[in-house]
């Protein structure tokens, strides 16, 4: 099919062989094993307990958890980038000051 823009120009536009096709679905976890040596399941088992929590409660709790941090830290990167590219940025001199008064905590 040829069409023309608004300067007029044609562009030829293909479909391919079966057509035009929606992306695949995102896949969803509806059942997931993790497998743990004896030793991990020990161990697992005995902190979910003094916890107060199920072994596979505490693992699920534990794995969500570490989700939510990877998403936190990515979404402050991509804020850390946006402000360097607006030139928000902070001296060398104050970053050390701000560093050594941590280190005194």
């Amino acid at each position: 099919m040829l069409t023309g823009n608004a300067r007029g120009q044609k562009h030829r536009f293909v479909c391919p062989p079966g057509g035009l096709t929606l992306p695949a679905p995102v896949p969803t976890l509806e059942t997931m094993e993790v497998h743990f040596s004896p030793e991990q399941e020990a161990q697992l088992s005995r902190v979910a307990a003094h916890a107060g929590m199920d072994a596979e409660l505490f693992v699920k709790d534990a794995a969500l958890r570490r989700v939510e941090a990877r998403n936190q830290f990515s979404a402050a990167v991509r804020e850390g980038i946006a402000q360097a590219n607006r030139g928000e940025l902070i001296d060398d001199d104050e970053v050390r000051l701000w560093l050594e008064s941590q280190e005194r905590r």
